[in-house]
C-alpha cells in the first residue's frame, strides 16, 4: 500500500500510513517524505513517524517540511518566532540552519530553502545561495 494524505473538516490535515501506523492526532500541516512523515498537530508540536529515527525539537511550530532520501532524511520546522530548526541527516550541511526570520521553508533531497521575513529566498544545503530579489 501507499500512503493517503488529505485534507479534512476544519482544515485538518491526517496523514496515515497502512501497516505502518503514521502519527496519531489532529493536524495543521502535513508533510511526507522517502519513509519519514511529519505534522505540525494542533497543538503546534510537531510530531514525526517512519523509518527515520530521530528527536524531534520541541515549541511551537506552524509548519514542517521532510527532505532527504532513504536512509539520510532531514526535516525542517518554522517556530512561530520566524526561527526554522532542522534535524536528522546533516550531510551536505542541511541541517545548518540560517539565522533570520522566515515565512515559509520547502525542503529537497539535500537542501533547504526558506522564504525570509522580507520576502527573499534562502537556501542551505547542497544549494548554499541566496535567490535574487524578484519582481
Amino acid at each position: 500500500g501507499g500512503r493517503e494524505c488529505g485534507l479534512r473538516a476544519a482544515e485538518e490535515r491526517r496523514d496515515r500510513l497502512p501497516g505502518r501506523g503514521g502519527p496519531a492526532g489532529r493536524f495543521t500541516q502535513v508533510s511526507a517524505g522517502a519513509g519519514y512523515v511529519c505534522g505540525v498537530a494542533r497543538t503546534r508540536k510537531i510530531v514525526c513517524s517512519g523509518t527515520y529515527p530521530t528527536a524531534v525539537p520541541s515549541g511551537a511550530f506552524t509548519q514542517v517540511s521532510v527532505g532527504g532520501w532513504f536512509g539520510d532524511a532531514f526535516a525542517c520546522g518554522l517556530k512561530t518566532t520566524g526561527a526554522i530548526v532542522c534535524w536528522g541527516d546533516n550531510s551536505y550541511g542541511e541541517s545548518d540552519t540560517p539565522a533570520g526570520s522566515f515565512k515559509d521553508i520547502s525542503a529537497g533531497a539535500d537542501s533547504a530553502c526558506g522564504l525570509t521575513a522580507a520576502g527573499g529566498v534562502r537556501c542551505w544545503g547542497t544549494l548554499n545561495f541566496v535567490l535574487p530579489a524578484g519582481t
